[in-house]
């Protein structure tokens, strides 16, 4: 299923980590908690202690921090984007795993083991989600993990290709061992829950509960399934951002959208204060397609401030805002054939004003000084317009032989 390099790496990464505690420092959508919730299965079967840290970006602060504590990294549905600042900042001290399906960038460090199959050939826009690979790496070390591919399924339903290549062989397997059942919908067998209800769920618990444990309470439903209490929670969190995203459109209905030459952007007017910054990237997704309001040959943004804390780490002391992008379906042709930028080429101007960015080709988010918005904004209009007259910076792969 996979190229004997990956299954080499994953058994010396694994040697070099062995049973000493580590950290797992993972991402809040339904991929990034089943990515993790894979990981404490895995580690608890193994006998190895381990803490957890959820994170809506890979905050340059939070890595530092995190390398400096002395234990194993393992890093999940996060970390290949930043594969050169984990590295920067690790200095070879100790192991690091990072199993993510973002687009990557090299590393130099040898103790940093990237294990993204882009790296292998394969693509994380349609072949493969984090926690495929995750859910690999941990049933390539022990068949008895069978049982987890579940969480392969669930966090791979934000893929909007389906269920292809990897993921199309993992789900055929799971069927076979009876680990997932299939009918008018695909359920997952323990748990009594059907894959896309699990997901939705996910998706909630890690984003609008992100400061209230949110992420945690997922981790737990993806392993045990709901109590009455986490279903109570999902409900709650729900009507909150169901209130929020219709409040927000109909602000943007009666006053449009602002607009530069390639841009349409708006501001969240703190409409998703107090939730994960992930709502505004459902929220431009459904967005996009909301054809009265958003044109098809331009690239949406929506921004909103970040609260100044990561829970379970600390306060990051900066104004941040977090801009996240979606490429409308007029576009995406163009984007596919080299004729326009990607959603992550655009954002790659993050890093030129102290933010950085991660992401794919039709979305992707970056997080910039508040400051520096305004002429954000207005460099990415001119990257565009570079690029459409022949100007264009390198797309951002990083191959493996």
């Amino acid at each position: 299923m996979v190229p004997e390099k990956f299954r080499e790496n994953v058994k010396k990464i694994i040697d070099l980590i062995g049973k000493s505690e580590c950290y797992i420092v993972h991402h809040d959508d339904a991929d990034g908690l089943s990515s993790a919730a894979v990981l404490k299965a895995f580690f608890e079967r193994r006998g190895v202690n381990f803490r957890n840290i959820c994170l809506e970006k890979l905050f340059p602060k939070v890595v530092e921090k995190v390398h400096e504590r002395g234990l194993p990294v393992v890093y999940a549905d996060l970390g290949s984007p930043h594969a050169d600042t984990i590295s920067q900042k690790n200095i070879c001290r100790r192991p690091v795993l990072i199993l993510d399906h973002h687009d990557p960038r090299p590393c130099s460090d040898p103790l940093i083991f990237d294990l993204n199959l882009e790296h292998y050939g394969f693509s994380g826009e349609r072949d493969f989600s984090a926690s495929t690979v995750t859910y690999l790496f941990s049933s390539i070390l022990e068949e008895k993990n069978f049982d987890l591919a579940y969480l392969a399924i669930v966090g791979s339903k934000e893929i909007p290709a389906g269920y292809i290549g990897l993921n199309a062989k993992i789900l055929d397997e799971a069927i076979r061992n009876g680990v997932l059942e299939k009918g008018r919908q695909i359920k997952v067998a323990k748990l009594g829950l059907s894959v896309d209800e699990l997901f939705s769920a996910l998706q909630i618990y890690g984003s609008v509960g992100y400061y209230r444990g949110g992420p945690n309470v997922g981790i737990r439903v993806a392993l045990e399934g709901f109590s009455e209490e986490s279903k109570k929670f999902l409900d709650k969190l729900e009507g909150e951002r169901r209130d929020a995203n219709r409040r927000l459109l109909a602000i943007l209905y009666r006053s449009g959208l602002n607009e530069t030459k390639y841009l349409q952007y708006f501001d969240s007017r703190n409409m998703f204060k107090g939730m994960g910054s992930k709502v505004l990237g459902t929220f431009c997704s459904y967005l996009s397609y909301q054809k009265r309001l958003v044109k098809a040959n331009k690239y949406l943004l929506g921004y909103m401030d970040l609260l100044d804390e990561v829970p379970g780490f600390g306060r990051l002391n900066e104004r941040l805002v977090k801009v996240s992008v979606r490429v409308p379906e007029g576009l995406r042709e163009a984007v596919e054939e080299n004729r326009m930028p990607s959603a992550i080429d655009i954002l790659g101007l993050a890093e030129e004003m102290g933010g950085f960015s991660d992401g794919h080709e039709f979305a992707a988010s970056c997080v910039i000084p508040k400051d520096s918005l305004e002429e954000f904004i207005v460099k990415v209009d001119g990257l565009v317009e570079d690029w459409v007259n022949g100007v264009r910076r390198v797309k951002r792969k990083a191959i493996i032989d």
